[in-house]
């Protein structure tokens, strides 16, 4: 099998050599949305979507031309199937039959039949200005998809003018998800099974009753209750399509997780987690697992990320995370490493509100990157003051003021406010070795020598600001300006470059030949 992708990363073709010979080809706008696919030049699929890059249309339709002495004739377009997506309600086929969709929350729980006809008000000037719009693109769409420029026919417009019935009043069917919120199977109203699945771990359907149940007229809600598209094998996942066992476009955010292949299902963990959207994943069972377990999770992760000087993102953050304890928390109901009226469990208990109602509100955009920082926001406030004490006995005060400072953009003051700040000895600590990274390994001039100087004086003001005993941090020797070290290696006989080098050298070093007291 080989592959070609573009430069951003989606794929662009497909050569498939078993079980049988076949060429696929894919086409992205420039929002890295699908727009069309073939298989072989014989099958093909359109899509369109709106402003908000959510798809509102799909097309499959079928080539019908043929060879005569060696020229291929025109590409022969035969529509297939077509859907339409107004909103998330309501969908409705190429003869205007329509479904509508009920929701309890963010699941999908029922779709129901169309029962009535309701006729739709069309502006014919506009429409016909549009379907010449669209006839265009779809032409170029195609040349650039197939990378040939053959002449195309096209298949009758779709003139929809009406909604129509599907079914009756009682057509109404249930979706019954598993753990990881995959459709399982779907009944009636007289609790019948009318369509049912199994899958393998990445989402391929391994045992499907009844394949062509209500085929045409509601879209299949599978795998993570995301639409199949049977024309395709693809689930549309909003951001990107699927194709099991991976992604056939770039994880938008992939530079959050540079362990990661950026095609990857769920971090190859599909057991563990599910992809709201094909930009991140979360855990499914967030906004179901009750208060406890879910503030044991993002507490784990919060602090590991923020501390833990071997995380990076909150992906890795989230892989760390101890899922017995979180196990135990969700069935206790609280946080097994801290008592239920300590700090650490009641900050982590008010934190996770927000995530819950900002996961609910807005599933389809909520990262686990922002259900990271939000949590955080709330749990290092409720923290502030003597909640602290037992992250800096686990991380140490260096991890903590690094976390905060780089993480959270937090300064040294707002750091001190809500730890209580850290004694001589922690911040004289995290100073040494601050200045002691600075970069020296750079030319000797007086711009370079400037910055380090800078450099290191930034650090001495964020040592004194970090100081719990404030009283003692202004009674520390002034910070001297670039002028003072260099009149000083001036008058020590340094000239030149060996004058900027020794201010350099000299600016990240805590001992005594350059610093004869703290804060010097």
């Amino acid at each position: 099998m080989k592959h070609r992708q573009t430069n951003n990363g989606s794929l662009r073709k497909r050569e498939i050599t078993q079980p049988q010979q076949h060429t696929e080809y894919y086409l992205f706008n420039s929002q890295g949305n699908l727009k069309a696919y073939s298989d072989d030049i014989m099958d093909f699929a359109y899509y369109g979507y709106n402003a908000a890059n959510t798809r509102t249309y799909k097309l499959s339709l079928y080539n019908t031309n043929i060879w005569i002495n060696g020229q291929q004739e025109p590409l022969n377009m035969q529509l297939q199937q077509a859907m339409f997506y107004p909103n998330t309600y309501l969908n409705f086929n190429g003869n205007g039959e329509y479904t509508k969709h009920y929701y309890n929350g963010t699941e999908r729980i029922a779709s129901r039949l169309g029962d009535n006809t309701t006729t739709i008000a069309l502006n014919n000037n506009i429409l016909e200005a549009r379907k010449l719009q669209l006839e265009e693109q779809f032409r170029e769409d195609i040349h650039k998809l197939i990378e040939e420029t053959v002449p195309i026919d096209l298949p009758p417009f779709i003139d929809v003018n009406a909604l129509q019935p599907t079914g009756t009043p009682n057509d109404i069917y249930y979706y019954h998800p598993n753990h990881l919120g995959s459709t399982a199977f779907v009944t009636d109203q007289n609790q019948t099974i009318t369509q049912g699945f199994l899958y393998a771990p990445f989402g391929e359907i391994t045992t499907e009753y009844a394949p062509m149940w209500q085929n045409c007229t509601l879209p299949k809600y599978a795998f993570n209750a995301k639409e199949l598209d049977e024309e395709t094998e693809m689930y549309y996942y909003e951001a990107r399509y699927y194709k099991p066992p991976v992604f056939i476009s770039r994880d938008p955010m992939y530079e959050n997780y540079p362990t990661f292949s950026p095609y990857t299902y769920c971090a190859n963990n599909p057991v563990k987690y599910v992809d709201p959207d094909g930009k991140l994943p979360i855990i499914p069972w967030l906004l179901k697992a009750g208060a406890g377990a879910a503030a044991d999770m993002m507490a784990q992760a919060s602090l590991d990320y923020l501390f833990n000087p071997n995380t990076h993102s909150w992906g890795q953050a989230f892989d760390n995370i101890n899922w017995w304890q979180v196990a135990r928390s969700g069935a206790e109901g609280l946080i097994p490493w801290k008592t239920p009226g300590g700090k650490i469990g009641k900050a982590a208990g008010t934190a996770i509100v927000d995530v819950l109602v900002n996961g609910a509100n807005d599933p389809a955009n909520y990262t686990a990157e922002q259900a990271g920082m939000d949590f955080v926001i709330g749990f290092i406030g409720d923290l502030a003051g003597g909640g602290f004490g037992q992250i800096i006995d686990k991380y140490g005060s260096k991890a903590v003021i690094n976390g905060l400072m780089d993480k959270l953009n937090y300064s040294a003051t707002q750091i001190r406010k809500v730890t209580g700040g850290f004694d001589g000895d922690a911040v004289r600590k995290w100073y040494k070795e601050s200045v002691e990274a600075i970069n020296i390994n750079i030319a000797p001039t007086e711009a370079n020598a400037r910055s380090v100087v800078n450099q290191r004086n930034t650090l001495k003001q964020q040592a004194r600001d970090l100081m719990s005993n404030q009283k003692a941090a202004s009674k520390l020797p002034k910070i001297q300006s670039y002028e003072y070290y260099y009149q000083k290696a001036y008058n020590a006989g340094y000239r030149g470059e060996e004058l900027y080098r020794h201010i350099i050298n000299g600016s990240t070093k805590t001992n005594k030949s350059f610093n004869k007291r703290y804060g010097e």
